[in-house]
């Protein structure tokens, strides 16, 4: 199926339970606060899935998930995905794969917004970041580049601290940014996260990529 880029695919507390899997595009998954502003707690590229703990759990929708681009998705029934996961070796692995990873990230968030302060945050939240754009090297480009407002929302932080930090990183090379991108150089700041969290990482676990589902 083809979205547009605006169109709300899933809606926070609906009760439909299809799993969709993005094959080009890109999604911004949110929650509603109170006063009506939108929470953006991740963002989602090409390879990654959503709708599968509803499918699970058969609970309702935890969050929005929005696309933030034109972009195509395919979609199958909860039974469907689930008769999948529990029969075929090869897709439990990958499913068992894409949950460890999922309590590993949010473990991560938590540690950060509990142990960090806002210009760790605002590290941890950029190399994840990374890991839904495209590569080349050590460099990663973000298009469209997250605004301040947003970024600040995801570390629980204001916009004026994260203006005044990503003009550090500038000053210091780790990021050049352009009118509608930055580009980040990924080896230069997992140095940086790793000195914050005074221990060396693995960037399968802070760059979000998504487990790829079996062929």
């Amino acid at each position: 199926m083809r979205v547009k880029a605006g169109q709300i695919v899933v809606g926070h507390s609906s009760l439909a339970n299809d799993v969709y899997f993005i094959l080009s595009g890109g999604f911004e998954v949110s929650i509603t606060a109170r006063d009506g502003a939108d929470v953006v707690v991740r963002d989602l590229g090409p390879g990654a899935i959503f709708g599968d703990l509803s499918a699970l759990d058969r609970q309702p929708r935890s969050a929005n998930v929005i696309a933030t681009s034109d972009s195509k998705l395919a979609s199958i029934p909860a039974e469907i995905f689930l008769a999948a996961v529990s029969e075929i070796p090869e897709a439990s692995s990958w499913f068992m794969n894409r949950l460890g990873r999922e309590v590993r990230r949010l473990t991560d968030k938590i540690f950060e917004l509990s142990a960090l302060a806002a210009r760790g945050r605002l590290h941890c939240e950029l190399l994840r970041l990374a890991g839904t754009a495209p590569r080349t090297g050590d460099r990663v480009q973000l298009e469209p580049a997250p605004t301040h407002e947003a970024l600040a929302q995801r570390i629980g932080s204001q916009r004026e601290a994260v203006s005044r930090e990503l003009a550090q990183l500038s000053d210091a090379g780790v990021l050049r940014r352009g009118r509608k991108w930055i580009e980040l150089d990924i080896a230069r700041l997992t140095k940086l996260v790793e000195v914050e969290l005074g221990y060396p990482l693995s960037l399968a676990t802070r760059l979000d990529t998504p487990a790829q589902p079996p062929v």
